[in-house]
């Protein structure tokens, strides 16, 4: 088991995290194919989140990192649990825009991350960074941290979001993965937001 030792107070850990590791929202309901027509850019758009399956994908997020944080020790336990919670929890808006050159991902009110969109990782923070570029027809967003809310992390914790968009190009999945720090197994979750 990886080692983890904390510093700060809890309050002061939970209020870091919401700026640490951006909380991303993510999709149910498994794989879904792209329209052989879309290009990257056919992900420019502001989206919502659906509603109608929101109460879902939460439960399923709880319970993957319940699942994923089960075999670490009781005070460590909570503690993680706490942090990943806070940090994942789904945004009601998402506003992507790229160019051949850039792509920005706003997530709710927040300033747009922008990245070049050739994938070259950039800083947010003195402790975390952002690489966001297009794999065929997705849009990868990875962030890692090698501090996160008082946690040391003996190996950085990375959060990866795909974002898809369904053949209906109204639809936009995006699934998230986070795995490393004292996570013995990777969490993925999944939501589902409609384009405006």
């Amino acid at each position: 088991m990886k080692k983890v030792t904390t510093r700060g107070s809890k309050r002061a850990g939970a209020a870091a995290v919401a700026g640490a590791l951006i909380g991303i929202a993510v999709v149910a309901g498994g794989a879904h194919h792209l329209s052989a027509q879309a290009k990257p850019a056919d992900l420019d758009g502001v989206y919502l989140r659906r509603k109608s399956v929101a109460a879902s994908e939460d439960a399923a997020r709880s319970t993957a990192i319940r699942t994923a944080t089960g075999r670490l020790e009781a005070p460590v336990q909570k503690r993680w649990r706490a942090v990943v919670e806070i940090s994942s929890l789904p945004e009601p808006k998402l506003t992507i825009a790229s160019t051949s050159g850039e792509i920005a991902v706003a997530k709710g009110d927040r300033a747009p991350l922008k990245t070049p969109a050739s994938g070259v990782t950039r800083p947010i923070t003195e402790n975390h960074t952002v690489k966001q570029q297009f794999e065929g027809r997705n849009l990868v967003q990875t962030i890692s941290s090698s501090s996160l809310a008082g946690l040391a992390l003996t190996t950085p914790l990375e959060q990866v979001s795909r974002y898809r968009l369904n053949e209906d190009a109204l639809t936009l999945d995006v699934e998230t993965t986070i795995s490393g720090g004292a996570l013995n197994a990777p969490i993925v979750f999944h939501t589902t937001y409609d384009r405006q």
